[in-house]
């Protein structure tokens, strides 16, 4: 059945000091957001890519697209006021399509993250196949220490082991994601939801009525690239992925 990648790529990127959003800096000659969807086209040759663009964005994506020759088949759309928004916005669009199946699955994934390597994707709807979801996480290699509130001074130790670092991308059965955003949206009367869900298996998970989250060992080289130290070692990453694939 088919599988949707869904791509978000409509941010502003505002803690990275560049007038360009982050997600159409070039990393190795080619725009960031162009990088995660030709692995995507490479890993799942049949899937229906869907790219989140930035409002009014639309005629500088297809200059993008022109000027680096770039001919990945996909869809586009205007995301939201937030990542959650953004999100709901696009499972609206695909749910309207014609190639959705009670086996459908979709993967969503931050265009700020171009280092994804194949092997990771294809265990990660291998598991969303089989499991229903597949949120892949990595364990902090720094301490932790716990502050109190507004108090610097003082601290406890917490054990990292006990955490772990989510990233994307996650998959899902679509209409078991689609469910929860919707139940979500219905449910909350605010605009912003970002203070409550954070990424979207927080959304699969809230009401406890899907199977449980299926969680995979992820790559400390899929960084999220967010401040100007990310991307200025970007460069280098993405050679070191590409020998690691």
């Amino acid at each position: 059945m088919a599988t949707h990648i869904l791509i978000l790529a409509a941010g502003e990127g505002s803690r990275l000091r560049n007038d360009t959003p982050k997600q159409f800096l070039e990393i190795s000659g080619l725009p960031m957001v162009f990088h995660s969807v030709k692995m995507f086209r490479q890993i799942i040759p049949d899937s229906i890519i869907h790219i989140a663009l930035p409002k009014h964005y639309t005629s500088k994506w297809s200059d993008l697209c022109h000027k680096h020759k770039f001919k990945v088949s996909h869809n586009f759309y205007n995301g939201g006021n937030s990542r959650i928004e953004t999100v709901f916005i696009g499972l609206n669009k695909i749910n309207k399509g014609e190639n959705i199946f009670t086996s459908s699955t979709i993967g969503i994934h931050d265009a700020a993250r171009p280092f994804i390597k194949g092997g990771l994707i294809r265990k990660l709807l291998s598991s969303a196949k089989k499991y229903g979801s597949a949120v892949p996480y990595v364990t902090p290699n720094s301490a932790l220490f716990q502050f109190p509130k507004n108090d610097k001074k003082s601290c406890s130790i917490t054990n990292r082991n006990d955490y772990a670092l989510i990233q994307t991308p996650q998959f899902f059965n679509f209409n078991q994601l689609f469910y929860s955003y919707s139940k979500v949206f219905s449910k909350f009367k605010t605009n912003d939801l970002s203070s409550i869900f954070l990424d979207d298996s927080s959304v699969y998970n809230y009401f406890k009525i899907h199977p449980k989250l299926q969680f995979i060992k992820g790559d400390y080289s899929n960084l999220k690239i967010t401040t100007d130290a990310d991307y200025f070692i970007a460069d280098k990453l993405y050679e070191y992925t590409k020998k690691t694939k």
